[in-house]
């Protein structure tokens, strides 16, 4: 957790940098997005099929489901060919 405080606190502070004129409702809407990320299931992280769901579920009632805040997707198309090909059959 105190990592996490420390990534976030240094994420805003490097918008500062980059923008040296920061818009109050910039700022806001990057706060926001950065504590919606530093809150988010993270990469390789174990949940149960019930928690999947329900994320999926609570994701497909939002505005923006296939993005995150910050407009990384949130899913990816994997066509049958590249499937295939990654289980080498």
């Amino acid at each position: 957790m105190k990592r996490e405080v420390h990534e976030f606190v240094n994420e805003v502070l490097d918008m500062f940098e980059t923008d040296k004129v920061v818009r109050e409702e910039d700022m806001r809407r990057n706060v926001i997005a950065t504590l919606a990320c530093h809150s988010s299931v993270r990469f390789n992280e174990f949940m149960s099929m019930e928690a999947m769901e329900t994320l999926v579920e609570q994701l497909r009632h939002t505005q923006q489901p296939f993005h995150c805040p910050h407009g990384r997707p949130t899913f990816i198309t994997v066509e049958h060919n590249q499937l295939i090909k990654e289980f080498k059959r």
